[in-house]
C-alpha cells in the first residue's frame, strides 16, 4: 500500500462566487469517491470561517462544539477531525481546501496544517492563472 502524505478520504475544494455571495464545490471526495455538491449560499461554517479570517484552522475531538466556541456554526456529520486552508492569492481570498476525517481524532497534525496550507497556495496561483489566461483577448 502506498504510503499518503496525509489522509484524504474525504475532501473538499470551495470556491468563492463573490457576485453571488455562494460557495461552489469543484471538487468533493467522500469516502474515497467524487461526489458532485451543488453551490450555496455563504454561511457561518468552517469554510467559510477560513475563508474569512485567510487563515488554516485545525480541529479534532469534538469538531461541532470546539466550532461553535469560535462562533462558528457547523451544519452537516461532524467529522473526528477537520482541516482547512484558505486558497489565498495576493490579497484576494478565492476558496478553502478542506479535508476531515469522521473516526480519528488525531488523523492530522501540525504538519499536515503546513502541507495543506502550502497546497492551497499552490492551487490558488493556478487558479488565478487560468482566470487571468481566460479574460486575455
Amino acid at each position: 500500500r502506498p504510503r499518503r502524505l496525509m489522509p484524504t478520504t474525504n475532501f473538499v475544494s470551495a470556491l468563492w462566487d463573490r457576485p453571488g455571495e455562494s460557495l461552489a464545490f469543484p471538487v468533493c471526495v467522500e469516502d474515497g469517491g467524487l461526489r458532485r455538491v451543488a453551490p450555496r449560499p455563504l454561511a457561518n461554517g468552517l469554510g467559510e470561517h477560513v475563508l474569512r479570517t485567510r487563515r488554516p484552522l485545525l480541529l479534532a475531538g469534538d469538531v461541532g462544539a470546539r466550532a461553535r466556541e469560535m462562533g462558528i456554526e457547523p451544519a452537516g456529520a461532524m467529522p473526528a477531525a477537520w482541516l482547512g486552508a484558505p486558497m489565498v492569492t495576493g490579497d484576494e481570498a478565492l476558496g478553502v481546501i478542506a479535508i476531515q476525517d469522521f473516526e480519528d481524532a488525531a488523523a492530522f497534525d501540525q504538519h499536515n496544517l503546513e502541507v495543506l496550507t502550502i497546497i492551497a497556495g499552490q492551487a490558488a496561483a493556478a487558479i488565478r492563472t487560468t482566470r487571468l489566461l481566460a479574460e486575455a483577448p
